[in-house]
């Protein structure tokens, strides 16, 4: 996966703070927490770059829709009739993405600025 790393089939990872320091086959240190993950792959954390939370309701609609099903249906149809109030409440709820690891996301919806507001 990293050219100048290469692969290895057992290596080590030294996490310090919340930074990724080493990967190599074998880091020495003085004492550490250590995790046995055999037979598993180590990731970083991942960004997940595009996420529409007004659309929290509508999860899974649009699974098999085409491109063009999807623009018609949600976005000149389902869309032009939710209210701010609407887009509130579903991005709210679409903070359940905490729970599949999404950790950061951008404050910007297709129906405005996303801002929090008292419940």
């Amino acid at each position: 996966m990293d050219e100048k790393l290469g692969e290895f089939r057992k290596g080590d990872l030294l996490i310090e703070e919340d930074r990724i320091a080493a990967v190599a086959p074998n880091i020495e240190g003085p004492s550490a927490d250590v995790i046995d993950a055999e037979h598993m792959i180590v990731l970083p954390g991942l960004i997940n770059g595009h996420l529409h939370t007004w659309q929290t309701g509508l999860r899974g609609l649009a699974a098999d829709w085409t491109v063009a099903e999807y623009m018609r249906a949600m976005h000149r149809g389902l869309a032009t009739l939710f209210k701010p109030d609407d887009i509130y409440t579903a991005n709210v709820s679409g903070l359940v993405f905490v729970d599949a690891g999404v950790g950061r996301r951008s404050g910007r919806e297709e129906g405005g600025l996303f801002r929090a507001r008292p419940v």
